[in-house]
């Protein structure tokens, strides 16, 4: 099976599967139509609700139903997961006609059902926007891994309940500032970003000696404290030196001290001092294991990076700190513990910067800003400027709120696709012209390109080419004469060979 074969099978296996059973969702048998609880947002299909629904825990992670929630075999199928799977022209069209049989939709006032019908047509909308992805080797790369989990997250939620829906609100803002920070890496320079993340790396006296090495340097600080020993700076980076040198002779005292100081920073360890002398280090109980030292590390290095203002996506920060992209989901789970309540604003200035940078190719995307405002001010109580979402509000009041977050997630979402899809297509096409465009340059021997910038030919700043261009072309045409006298001789010279050859034997 091929990469993107599986990363396809992956989708469907996380997301596409009953969470107890793991039995794929199906439409036409009512047993294995998948419905979403409340609360934890777990997915099942009706065989599976119909056996857990005089529970009152998620099987899978303990988390109580709610007393007040609607009983769950009460709960609405998930059309928009099987908007996925289906075509959608096999699925039935009108929204009485899905929930007819639906107790808790038949509950609903004629206000409330039409924001549920809304909310499932826009849900509809991503599901069928990203069914693509999901099917096209082609299109796979339009969208991350860490991204689609988000849009699932969106999609993964049951919208009866106010709790299903403050869980929306949040998975919706995460999401929007996940869209517009992907809209400032697809302008960012790779190379100034990496130079710039070490350089400040370096500037708070810590080092990253590369995946390899640093992942040795890692486990030789855990062996040496892992029993609860404690050891003075000093010793511990000498013992790992020297334990480096067959594999690593370069390793240096310094270089292993700055990424002790690394770990100091990210308070891993008990410091014990001592009068007129060293300090002792200890590594606290929590991080006398590879797995959780290593997550402080790596936040410790990504919490740098924000603090100096620069945007990573999970797959760089997982090629930057493990040499692959395999570790992506850490990497997006580490970068959402540390976002903030500001961080999504401070992100919205930072896309209306890169675009104003971008110039006029970019220029239609400053129209998302009132989008992406939306979703930054919905808020949980956390600061009164914003949409604050309080357990003392009405049940409705969420419904209208729930449809416009929806929308505009739906909004950002389609413009990333495009600008994405369209990012591609041009890089395909230069790709190409570059490929046909080629020229042989007899005098130097070597392939240079016509539209390289080391080409005599220039343009001037009044419009139109200059005189070099003049002569570029009467050069070209020399070396084109030259090189056809040079085929001519070269095939004298060969007949001329073979002659004397034959007259000879």
């Amino acid at each position: 099976m091929s990469p993107s074969s599986q990363s396809a099978q992956s989708y469907y296996n996380e997301f596409l599967r009953c969470a107890i059973c793991s039995h794929d969702f199906e439409y036409e048998n009512y047993l294995y139509r998948p419905i979403t609880l409340s609360i934890c947002g777990h997915t099942m299909c009706g065989q599976c609700i119909d056996i857990i629904c005089n529970q009152t825990k998620c099987p899978q992670d303990q988390i109580s139903f709610g007393m007040n929630n609607t009983p769950i075999d009460q709960l609405p199928t998930n059309y928009p997961l099987l908007s996925i799977i289906y075509d959608p022209m096999k699925l039935p069209e009108d929204i009485e006609q899905r929930y007819d049989q639906c107790v808790a939709y038949m509950k609903l006032d004629d206000e409330t059902k039409s924001f549920f019908c809304r909310i499932q047509t826009i849900l509809n909308d991503i599901a069928i926007s990203i069914k693509p992805i999901l099917n096209d080797k082609e299109c796979q790369s339009v969208l991350s891994r860490p991204m689609i989990r988000k849009i699932f997250s969106v999609l993964n939620c049951q919208y009866i309940d106010r709790e299903g829906r403050l869980k929306a609100l949040k998975a919706a803002r995460s999401l929007g500032e996940r869209t517009c920070i992907d809209f400032i890496l697809h302008h960012q320079n790779p190379q100034q970003l990496t130079a710039n993340l070490w350089s400040a790396v370096r500037s708070r006296g810590c080092q990253f000696l590369g995946p390899a090495m640093q992942e040795e340097v890692l486990k030789l600080i855990l062996l040496a404290l892992e029993d609860g020993s404690a050891l003075s700076r000093k010793v511990l980076v000498l013992f790992v030196v020297q334990k480096l040198a067959p594999q690593y002779p370069r390793a240096s005292k310094t270089s292993v001290g700055h990424v002790v100081q690394l770990l100091y920073r990210a308070s891993c360890f008990k410091v014990q001092k001592r009068e007129e002398e060293s300090s002792l280090m200890q590594l606290k109980s929590e991080f006398r294991n590879y797995e959780s030292l290593r997550r402080e590390h790596d936040s410790q290095i990504i919490q740098i990076a924000m603090e100096a203002g620069l945007r990573i996506s999970p797959e760089q920060w997982s090629s930057l700190l493990y040499g692959d992209t395999q570790h992506k989901s850490s990497m997006q789970s580490i970068i959402d513990k540390l976002s903030t309540p500001a961080s999504f604003s401070q992100a919205i200035q930072e896309f209306l910067i890169v675009l104003q940078r971008a110039g006029d190719t970019s220029k239609h995307l400053s129209l998302l800003k009132t989008e992406f405002e939306f979703l930054s001010q919905i808020d949980f109580g956390n600061n009164e400027q914003q949409i604050n979402l309080t357990d003392n509000q009405q049940e409705n009041s969420t419904w209208p709120l729930i449809v416009q977050a929806l929308q505009c997630v739906k909004t950002v979402l389609k413009s990333l696709f495009d600008f994405n899809q369209q990012e591609s297509k041009n890089n395909y096409n230069n790709k190409n012209h570059h490929y046909h465009h080629r020229s042989y340059d007899l005098s130097s021997t070597a392939f240079t390109s016509s539209t390289s910038c080391s080409s005599p030919m220039t343009v001037s700043p009044l419009g139109g080419s200059s005189t070099t261009s003049e002569n570029h072309l009467q050069t070209s045409l020399h070396n084109q004469i030259k090189y056809k006298v040079f085929r001519f001789y070269v095939y004298f010279q060969t007949v001329f060979l073979l002659f004397n050859t034959i007259c000879y034997y």
